[in-house]
């Protein structure tokens, strides 16, 4: 599947200046922690091509979001011709720090939560996991945070045991 040329056509096709990338296996992505990643690349849009709070992640796995020029994106779809580039879209980009530049939004806290917790769905105990969440949180309020879900492990640590045999597996980008 070729998604770099799928979101490139769509950037081009809408005049885009960015493209900012969410993948459809976090269905837990945060909006507000995407609303903070963005506003930080757009702060610091002189500074970097690409940003993302994966390189590297201290965010839990599922919460990936990630911001390039369209510009940087039509670069890579110009120049790339391997195979995994193409399927993941950014990959030419952040393999590249010496064709481009740049930027990571690293979690504030002073615990990495990419090495305890694991949010995407890869596993049929991800799909658990994330089906319990939602039942869990959604009927409260149907848009929820990084801070609800971790409130919610806090008290039902064993939501957490549901995929946590998985955990070590969580990819570094």
């Amino acid at each position: 599947m070729d998604c770099l040329d799928r979101h490139f056509q769509v950037g081009k096709k809408f005049h885009a200046d960015y493209i900012c990338k969410i993948t459809s296996d976090d269905p837990l992505i945060d909006p507000v922690l995407t609303d903070k990643i963005i506003a930080f690349f757009l702060q610091n849009s002189e500074k970097f091509d690409y940003v993302s709070n994966v390189h590297p992640p201290t965010f839990p796995d599922g919460l990936d979001v990630e911001i390039v020029k369209m510009e940087s994106l039509e670069n890579a779809w110009k120049n790339t011709t391997e195979q995994n580039d193409r399927e993941h879209t950014t990959t030419f980009i952040w393999s590249n720090p010496s064709k481009f530049k740049i930027g990571n939004y690293e979690n504030k806290s002073t615990k990495n939560l990419f090495l305890s917790e694991r949010w995407t769905v890869d596993y049929p105990e991800d799909f658990e996991f994330v089906r319990t969440v939602y039942e869990e949180l959604y009927k409260k309020n149907k848009i929820f945070s990084t801070e609800d879900i971790l409130d919610l492990l806090e008290r039902k640590p064993e939501i957490r045991s549901i995929n946590k045999k998985y955990v070590s597996k969580n990819k570094i980008h």
